[in-house]
């Protein structure tokens, strides 16, 4: 077999972890339900009289965390459906190099072609294009709608205030909030049906293909079991009704149930690809390899618990676990999107607090303005953005990728820029300023957490790729900024790999 056809299945399984993201359900739910938490603690502090300076802004805060929340929820619905799309655009590479594999064995391979045509249509994304613009949408419309932010009743001239030249709505109470959501819906609506169900199908279409893929190769005396379903069918209707029921509480359960589905496919998936890869690397002559040390019963259509667990034993770092000090990296990034939601809501009551600043400001003369005022306006628009990259770098830290790390480093980094920010131009009496880290504090810990990042083996370890030398210390700082994690790092093998991790223990 040549060497090229070999070498596409071999970089395909050994770069899956760009790909195949394994996201933690407790996780991504503490996520979804953080505005709410948020705003409960937000209520608790003012009826305790800890935040009476805010008694005013009550109503206000709880309609601007009600858009945040839905602005969240919007994210952790894109990140959800954006791993099912790598996912699949790696699968189609990889039944390709299955394809050519049984082409070089002079195999029949029509019924094989025929297969990879069909899932390849059928695993398009074609509303991918369509959610990436109402994302867009949403960002714009959700930064507009909070520097024109009025409570209702709190300022009479509402045609007095930011940007009083523009044709944008002006948020004064639930009905212009209905636009959020309304976005919201249709981002669920498009996302809903493929991220409940593209596990179940897209496994049931890799079962069938590697199935024939078995039944060819059986013909020229190469056994090659196929793959075996674990992920359950879900019936779509039960879900909608029980979320009618429960006025939408039940897609908190629904979210765990469908992370958890992918992650059992992902197991599922890499699980087979362990026991092809010596078939594939030997063109055939050496038989499929049975993992050692895991016992899956393939008659049953649950995946049993063993399966992870010793998944991730044998294959994933081969006898290295995840670190336990990577809970405090997602407790520290869960806190830092908690002070970015708070933050944004804060900027807005300071402009309804000083409206009057804000009043002559048109598109026109922005760049004119005090730069208080400028800084203020912008940083709106800097915290949406932040709280999209912390929430995609918390979901991603337990999948092992490279690019996981360098997201968390970089999150310790662009949140000390804007405290600096805060410090240096906005004024220090602002209500913004209640919810303010000191300074010089934080800066203290978040670069004590990156530099336990960049020392620590484990850490170090479980984000290099499986079959790669752990980089240096200036390999890791030149990473968080620019480059590849894997260029000039030397391959080992398996063997050596072994020896480390002994070495390390």
């Amino acid at each position: 077999m040549k060497e090229v056809e070999i070498e596409a299945f071999s970089q395909n399984v050994k770069t899956r972890y760009r790909s195949d993201i394994i996201m933690s359900a407790p996780v991504t739910l503490l996520v979804l339900i953080l505005p709410l938490i948020v705003a409960g603690v937000f209520l608790l502090s003012v009826r305790l009289g800890q935040l009476t300076r805010l008694e005013d802004f009550k109503s206000a805060w709880l309609l601007l965390l009600l858009t945040l929340q839905l602005y969240v929820m919007a994210i952790v619905m894109f990140i959800m459906y954006s791993r099912l799309h790598k996912h699949a655009k790696r699968d189609r590479e990889w039944r390709g190099a299955l394809l050519t594999f049984a082409k070089e064995q002079h195999v029949d391979i029509s019924r094989l072609e025929d297969l990879h045509k069909h899932i390849s249509f059928r695993e398009t994304f074609a509303l991918s294009a369509l959610i990436v613009l109402l994302m867009a949408v949403m960002f714009v419309w959700d930064y507009f709608a909070f520097i024109r932010f009025i409570p209702e009743g709190y300022v009479n001239d509402v045609e007095v205030y930011v940007f009083r030249d523009s044709n944008i709505p002006i948020l004064r109470d639930l009905t212009h909030n209905m636009v959020s959501l309304i976005i919201t819906l249709l981002i669920f609506i498009f996302i809903f049906y493929r991220v409940l169900t593209f596990p179940y199908k897209h496994e049931q279409n890799q079962c069938e293909y590697t199935a024939e893929f078995s039944m060819k190769l059986k013909k020229v005396g190469i056994d090659v079991p196929a793959m075996i379903s674990f992920v359950k069918h879900r019936n779509i209707l039960v879900h909608l009704i029980l979320m009618f029921l429960t006025f939408g509480i039940y897609v908190l359960w629904l979210s765990r149930r469908i992370l958890k589905s992918m992650n059992d496919h992902l197991i599922n998936q890499w699980t087979y690809e362990e026991g092809l890869m010596p078939v594939i690397e030997s063109g055939g002559r050496e038989p499929f390899k049975n993992p050692e040390g895991l016992r899956i019963n393939r008659q049953s259509k649950t995946m049993p618990k063993s399966v992870a667990r010793e998944f991730t034993r044998y294959f994933v770092r081969r006898n290295s676990k995840k670190p336990k000090i990577l809970i405090v990296a997602e407790l520290f990034l869960l806190v830092m999107c908690a002070n970015y939601i708070l933050k944004i809501v804060a900027l807005v009551c300071e402009i309804c607090n000083d409206f009057d600043r804000y009043a002559y400001i048109t598109f026109g003369n922005i760049l004119n303005a005090p730069v208080s005022i400028w800084m203020t306006l912008a940083m709106v628009g800097i915290y949406m953005l932040l709280i999209y990259l912390c929430i995609s770098a918390l979901l991603g830290i337990a999948s092992r990728r490279p690019s996981s790390w360098r997201k968390v480093a970089r999150s310790c980094i662009t949140f000390v820029i804007p405290l600096w920010i805060s410090e240096l131009f906005i004024p220090a009496t602002g209500i913004s300023n209640l919810f303010s880290f000191n300074v010089y504090l934080s800066t203290a810990i978040l670069y004590n957490v990156l530099l336990i990042m960049l020392v620590s083996y484990k850490i170090k370890r479980f984000y290099t790729p499986v079959g790669m030398a752990v980089p240096g210390f200036l390999t890791w700082v030149r990473f968080i900024f620019v480059g590849s994690l894997e260029s000039g790092t030397p391959e080992i093998d398996d063997e050596q790999f072994l020896e480390a991790i002994e070495e390390n223990e």
